[in-house]
C-alpha cells in the first residue's frame, strides 16, 4: 500500500523520500539492536537516528508517517516538531486504542482498554503477541506517547468509525481526515457471476467457520458455489469441508494477477470477520470489479459500505445462512448493488481520486502549520 502511494505521488510530481525499516529483520539483528527494538514503543535509537539524519539532509515540506512500531517509534514526531516540519499520519489499524491493533480477544470484540491512558487489561491478558512482557512495553509506550500523538497535524483514516475511536485518545477530531483505501481500476465490470467468494486469511478471526457451518443449507436452497481463496491455520478444516461438499471449492493462495477471474465469477464477496477491521483491500477490490459485499453489522467494514453497495449481517451462523439465501435469491437487487459498488469505487477508491485527496490534505496541513507558527 505504501509503495503504491509513493509511486502515485511521484507520478503526481511530488518528490518523495522513503524511510522503510522492516520488522522482519529483527531476528537477524544483534543483541544491542534487539534491545533498541524492545524499547521501540517509546524510543528506537536506530530508527530515530536514521529519521533525524534524513530530515536534516532533505528538510522536507511535510513528514508522512505510517506504521512506526517497532522499528522507528513515535519519538520521531518530537523530532519533526522540533524542526517545525508538519506531520501527517495514516492510521491503518486500532493500535492507538488497542495495543494489538485489533480490538479482539479470543476472537471476540474487546473494548476493555478503549479510552484508557494506561491499558492495564492488555497487560493482564498479554494482548500483544501473547506476551505480558511485550504487552507491558507497548502499554508503557502508549502511556508515554499519549500526548505525543496529539502533536500530529493531520491524521488520515479510512472511515468515520476509526475517527470515532481516535477521539477517545484525545486526538482533535477536526484534524482527522477521511482518506479511503484504494486499488487499481480493472476497467468496466462484467455481469455478476453466480459464486460466493471469500478471500482472506483462513482463521476463526476472519469468520471462515461461519461460512462453512452455514453453507449446506445455503447451497440446498440456492445451488450456489462457495469459493475460498487464502491460507492460514484453518486450511485443513477448509480443505476437509471442500472434500465433503463439492459446492465448497478451496482454491488456496492466489497471486494478484489471478484474482481478476475470481472476482469476475462471483455474485457477491463475503467478509464475515469477527474483528472491527480497517478497510480491507478485498472490499475495495470487490467494488472495483462491481461486486457487492456481505459484511458484519459493526466496525470498520460496516463503516466502509452503504446500504446501496452491501448487505450488513449479524455475525452468527444462522444470520449468515439466512442472509446468503436472501441475497442469492434476488438477482435484480444483486445487480443493482453491483452497479452501485462500482460507482462507489469510482467515487471514493479510484487511485487518482485518492492521490488528489492526499495531496489536498498535504497542502492544508502545510498551510495550517505555517499559520500556527506565525501566531
Amino acid at each position: 500500500m505504501v509503495a503504491d502511494e509513493c509511486r502515485r505521488l511521484r507520478a503526481h510530481g511530488i518528490d518523495v523520500h522513503e524511510l522503510i525499516l522492516n520488522s522482519d529483520d529483527i531476528a537477524k539483528n544483534g543483541i544491542a539492536s534487539r534491545l533498541g527494538i524492545a524499547a521501540g514503543p517509546v524510543y528506537n535509537i536506530d530508527g530515530v537516528r536514521r529519521f533525524r539524519t534524513m530530515v536534516r539532509a532533505i528538510n522536507p515540506d511535510i513528514v508522512h508517517l505510517h506504521n512506526v512500531f517497532p522499528m522507528i517509534s513515535p519519538w520521531v514526531i518530537k523530532v519533526a516538531r522540533s524542526a517545525r516540519i508538519p506531520i501527517a499520519h495514516t492510521v491503518h489499524n486500532y493500535r492507538h486504542t488497542c495495543i494489538s491493533g485489533l480490538h479482539t480477544r479470543k476472537d471476540l470484540i474487546c473494548d476493555s482498554c478503549h479510552g484508557k491512558r494506561f491499558p492495564a487489561p492488555a497487560i493482564i491478558h498479554g494482548c500483544y503477541r501473547n506476551s505480558r512482557v511485550q504487552s507491558l512495553a507497548m502499554s508503557i509506550g502508549q502511556t508515554i506517547h499519549w500526548s505525543t500523538w496529539q502533536e500530529v497535524d493531520t491524521v488520515l483514516v479510512a472511515h468515520d468509525f476509526l475517527r470515532h475511536k481516535l477521539a477517545a485518545t484525545g486526538i482533535d477530531p477536526s484534524r482527522v481526515r477521511v482518506l479511503p483505501n484504494t486499488a487499481p481500476d480493472p476497467g468496466d465490470p462484467c455481469e455478476p457471476g453466480k459464486n460466493v467468494l471469500f478471500v482472506g486469511r483462513l482463521e476463526s478471526a476472519k469468520g471462515c467457520d461461519l461460512l462453512l457451518d452455514s453453507w449446506h443449507e445455503v447451497n440446498a436452497l440456492t445451488g450456489a458455489t462457495l469459493r475460498i481463496v487464502g491460507d492460514g491455520p484453518m486450511r485443513a478444516a477448509v480443505a476437509s469441508a471442500s472434500e465433503r461438499n463439492p459446492t465448497i471449492e478451496y482454491i488456496g493462495r492466489l497471486g494478484q494477477e489471478q484474482m481478476g477471474a475470481e472476482y469476475a465469477s462471483a455474485a457477491v464477496v463475503v467478509l464475515p470477520s469477527r474483528a472491527y477491521e480497517g478497510q480491507p483491500r478485498v472490499l475495495v477490490e470487490a467494488f472495483s470489479y462491481g461486486r457487492p459485499a456481505i459484511v458484519p453489522d459493526y466496525g470498520g467494514i460496516a463503516a466502509s459500505v452503504t446500504d446501496e453497495t452491501a448487505w450488513k449481517c449479524e455475525n452468527t451462523v444462522e444470520a449468515w445462512g439466512a442472509k446468503l439465501v436472501e441475497v442469492l435469491s434476488d438477482r435484480c437487487l444483486l445487480e443493482q448493488k453491483a452497479n452501485a459498488a462500482r460507482r462507489r469505487y469510482l467515487t471514493y477508491h479510484e487511485p487518482s481520486r485518492n492521490t488528489a485527496t492526499l495531496v489536498k490534505a498535504y497542502r492544508e496541513t502545510i498551510s495550517r502549520a505555517a499559520r500556527e507558527v506565525n501566531k
